[in-house]
């Protein structure tokens, strides 16, 4: 059986991550949210992912480039570096002919379970 639950929670604000019902998610699914931000907005992100996944967990990255993806790289930098387990894939929706298919990723970083918080 499986339990959702959806969440606002500003990133690097510690007192929204207490006040969590949970303290801590077997996943945490972001999508929509890696589009031109500066280093310090990426760095409360990250910062709040890891307080909130549990070890053992996997944290999802739902990605769709537009330009250049250089300008979210130094996010994937610290996400990498964090899980270096990680991986990518393309998400392909319709048919193969769609001019933006391949531009869809899915980054998968699985958490060691020896992760400390």
């Amino acid at each position: 059986m499986v339990f959702s639950q959806v969440h606002a929670c500003p990133w690097g604000d510690m007192v929204a991550v207490d006040e969590l019902p949970r303290k801590q998610y077997d996943v945490i699914l972001c999508c929509e949210v890696l589009y031109k931000q500066g280093e310090d907005v990426y760095e409360a992100l990250m910062q709040t992912i890891r307080k909130t996944v549990k070890p053992g967990g996997k944290v999802l990255i739902v990605y769709e480039y537009r330009g250049s993806m250089l300008e979210d790289q130094y996010m994937f930098d610290l996400l990498f570096d964090e899980y270096p387990e990680g991986r990518m894939e393309v998400l392909e929706e319709g048919d193969e002919d769609e001019e933006d298919a391949e531009r869809r990723l899915l980054y998968m970083f699985p958490v060691p379970d020896n992760t400390t918080k």
